[in-house]
């Protein structure tokens, strides 16, 4: 069998915790649904993907809201954020 195909899901808002860096999102998940959250870093942009994939065959019906996280290598800062999936800026919001 091969591996599932991901599939990219559109960024919302993200919560800036752990002092700028660690960064978390809210998604649909559960049952089968993997989740996974990356980071591309420079020094003026932290660009953003959330990816979900299922793996094949029966699944649990079920999903639930779950945080997705990731943590930068330097604290966000003054850097922008970007959702890859739309190519649009995403406010954050710290907790």
């Amino acid at each position: 069998m091969s591996a599932p195909a991901a599939v990219h899901l559109p960024i919302e808002a993200v919560a800036v915790t752990d002092g700028g860096r660690r960064l978390g999102v809210q998604a649909l998940g559960g049952g089968c649904r993997r989740l996974a959250l990356q980071a591309q870093e420079s020094s003026t942009e932290v660009r953003l993907t959330l990816t979900m994939s299922r793996p094949p065959g029966i699944c649990p019906p079920y999903v639930t809201l779950v945080e997705v996280t990731t943590t930068l290598h330097t604290p966000l800062g003054g850097r922008r954020l970007f959702d890859t999936t739309t190519g649009r800026p995403v406010t954050p919001r710290s907790r």
